[in-house]
């Protein structure tokens, strides 16, 4: 499915980015198992942890699962003998996100305070600073984040509050998809229509760039200001993505 296979080359391509000295001390691995990519990292994270875009289940790639990692599977594939499958090798289902998606074309502008700027390379730091701050990250992950900036495919997006840097956004082109992740803003500056203005940039400048296509996903909770957003947006649930673990 394409809508998979965006994100797994979206984070393939980000798992690749990270300087050397920090892939190996985070013990950063990526993996193709069967036809499901596998990425691993010492992290508390289940966003680097986990194993997506198989077309089918099977022992290989449930046991390539670890413990405690995500094994996120699309509603096509929970037949009864893949329930059976989860079943018998100790997985339970955890949490559920959706996966969200939209065609191109602009939207009209955002109402926000903030300032909306592409970043360049003469903002990687501060688009890898502002990252982890927003996400709660340990901020020895900055360079990991500054270093999608400038990379082939990716485009990195920062909100400012005048010149202090409060969100941020990524947009990976895939062809004629684009994938949009990355986002995150500082808690206090929350609720000013920052997201909502990077998810308007960002369709923007895909559509711009040829893509037909947005993707994106995110938890389903009725309280989660993301997918309120994305909704707005005009995004549109595809279709809801069982995390298992076991």
């Amino acid at each position: 499915m394409r809508l998979e296979a965006v994100e797994v080359r979206a984070w393939s391509d980000l798992y690749d980015a990270a300087p050397a000295g920090l892939a190996g001390g985070l013990g950063l691995v990526r993996e193709v198992v069967g036809d499901a990519a596998v990425f691993r990292a010492r992290l508390p994270s289940p966003l680097f942890n986990r194993t997506l875009g198989m077309a089918r289940l099977d022992g290989d790639v449930l046991d390539a699962t670890v413990p405690g990692a995500y094994l996120q599977v699309p509603p096509a594939l929970l037949d009864a003998p893949a329930r059976a499958l989860l079943d018998a090798r100790g997985y339970q289902p955890r949490t559920r996100w959706v996966k969200l998606t939209r065609p191109a074309g602009a939207l009209a502008p955002v109402a926000t305070p903030l300032r909306i700027a592409e970043a360049d390379a003469s903002l990687a730091d501060v688009f890898g600073r502002t990252l982890c701050a927003a996400y709660g990250m340990p901020e020895g992950l900055a360079p990991w984040n500054a270093a999608l900036v400038g990379r082939p495919g990716w485009r990195c997006y920062l909100a400012f509050d005048g010149d202090a840097p409060v969100g941020t956004a990524a947009l990976f082109l895939d062809g004629e998809i684009g994938w949009l992740g990355a986002a995150a803003t500082l808690p206090t500056q929350r609720r000013r229509g920052g997201q909502r203005a990077l998810i308007a940039r960002r369709i923007a400048d895909a559509t711009a760039a040829g893509a037909s296509l947005l993707v994106s996903e995110t938890g389903l909770a009725p309280d989660n200001p993301s997918l309120r957003n994305l909704l707005a947006a005009g995004f549109v649930v595809a279709y809801e993505r069982e995390n298992y673990v076991r």
